[in-house]
């Protein structure tokens, strides 16, 4: 889950948190969205910032890395489409825009009808 400037893994069967991962450093206050790949990739909306970044699951540490985003107002709401191995991102606010990232090749688009 997103808390302001950091991921927290929680375990339900346990109930308890299980790793932490801190945006801290990279000038970040509100981490928004999640949204995750069928490959244990984690993508992360920073509103604030301006800025969405992906975490890899499947390392022995977890690598933050910032992901090519469109020219998107705050980006928010964030979707994974498997079927098309894109990530669909919705900007804050009243005039939302939508931006598209092809996940093959880190195209950007905004605008599009998808």
């Amino acid at each position: 889950m997103a808390d302001i400037d950091r991921l927290v893994g929680i375990d339900l069967t346990r109930k308890g948190q299980v790793w932490q991962v801190s945006f801290a450093e990279k000038g970040v206050g509100f981490l928004n969205d999640v949204a995750i790949s069928d490959a244990g990739m984690l993508y992360v909306s920073a509103t604030d910032a301006g800025k969405m970044f992906t975490v890899d699951l499947t390392a022995d540490q977890f690598a933050i890395a910032s992901l090519p985003l469109p020219t998107l107002p705050g980006p928010n709401g964030l979707y994974f489409d498997a079927a098309k191995r894109r990530l669909i991102a919705a900007s804050f606010g009243t005039d939302t825009q939508l931006g598209v990232v092809d996940l093959h090749t880190e195209n950007k688009r905004q605008g599009e009808h998808l």
